[in-house]
């Protein structure tokens, strides 16, 4: 029989101070935003009649969660009609082993939850197996124990080399592409990860969902939200949707010299933040229209000018090598990050 899924990840419900403004029910603002949300992803699943999956990192202070958002977060989780499976996530538990106490250990106590526990695996009610890996620093023992597993669902809480980060930046994990391709793609019909907030399709089968809620300007300009999708009655992949999250403000960054300009939905849509030369232009008259002031949403950056010199002095024993040429730079243009620059480049060789 077919069966529906929501599937979401990386939550970080927290009190975000930046941009926010104090709420009677939630604290603030921003946590009132990601509440909304939260409510969005089980009433999709009510509509949908469908299986709630979550890939960890449900609250994003770790050990010290603040009461206020436990509370509300475990509320909502606890009313829903739908059945939730989740793994745990880094910022979900007090240290790096795979089996660390963890705060979404209490949810486990709650009919409708199961937490899978370290590498494992579960079943719906209509006979799906799902498995499910929660992030640890025991790369070998949970490689291992994943070989053991196959079902129709994967999840996993951890990072694999080579998937984008902000920008074009392709990031370093504990695991490679060629090991999802081996333990995940072969053996499952789709797998879902958590850790990295990029949503991307990884290897043909495995995909990142991707952080619910813009969290910062590492999220500028980017959609964020959660999927739908179905597995049928021949255990097959069906009908995988991206739903967008209606209720939190996104992210946006505006580089004024590179001619971008802001339009009243930005506004309304967005923190943002504006950034522009000094010696070009006074920001905040270019801005402030009215004499209530720049709205509380939007935030200043002045970009100052810089300059090196392109001839560079090197030492007269100098080996001319990448390093050498990091090192006579940063000497000359920026000395408080010499060591940082060499430690990098090193790696990088």
């Amino acid at each position: 029989m077919l069966e529906k899924f929501v599937v979401f990840s990386d939550f970080h419900a927290n009190t975000f101070s930046e941009f926010s403004h104090s709420d009677p029910v939630y604290g603030n603002s921003r946590f009132s935003e990601q509440i909304a949300v939260l409510q969005q992803v089980i009433d999709v699943a009510e509509k949908e009649n469908a299986t709630i999956l979550f890939a960890g990192d449900l609250f994003h202070t770790r050990v010290r969660v603040d009461t206020l958002v436990f509370n509300h977060v475990y509320e909502l989780i606890a009313n829903s009609k739908q059945p939730i499976i989740m793994i745990k996530g880094n910022h979900d538990n007090i240290t790096n082993m795979i089996d660390s106490p963890s705060s979404l250990d209490p949810f486990k106590y709650l009919n409708n939850v199961t937490v899978i526990e370290g590498v494992g695996k579960t079943k719906t009610e209509k006979g799906n197996v799902i498995v499910g890996a929660c992030y640890g620093q025991e790369i070998d023992y949970i490689k291992s124990e994943m070989a053991k597993y196959s079902g129709d669902i994967f999840m996993g809480h951890m990072g694999v080399s080579g998937s984008l980060g902000v920008g074009s930046t392709e990031l370093e994990g504990d695991f490679s592409k060629s090991d999802i391709l081996e333990l995940v793609d072969k053996k499952y019909e789709i797998g879902l990860l958590g850790h990295y907030h990029r949503q991307q399709q990884l290897t043909p089968k495995t995909m990142y969902v991707g952080n619910t809620v813009p969290m910062s300007f590492s999220d500028s300009g980017l959609i964020k939200g959660f999927y739908t999708f179905s597995i049928t009655d021949e255990h097959k992949l069906k009908d995988l949707e991206f739903i967008p999250q209606e209720y939190a403000k996104g992210f946006l960054t505006i580089d004024l010299d590179k001619g971008m300009t802001l339009t009243e939905d930005d506004t309304i849509n967005n923190y943002i933040r504006i950034r522009g030369n000094s010696d070009d232009l006074d920001l905040a008259k270019s801005l402030d229209k009215s004499s209530t002031g720049i709205p509380d949403t939007i935030r200043l950056e002045t970009i100052k000018k810089s300059s090196s010199n392109n001839r560079l002095e090197m030492d007269d024993d100098s080996d001319f090598s990448p390093l050498s040429f990091t090192k006579a730079w940063a000497k000359a243009n920026m000395p408080e990050m010499e060591k940082y620059l060499e430690e990098e480049i090193k790696e990088a060789l």
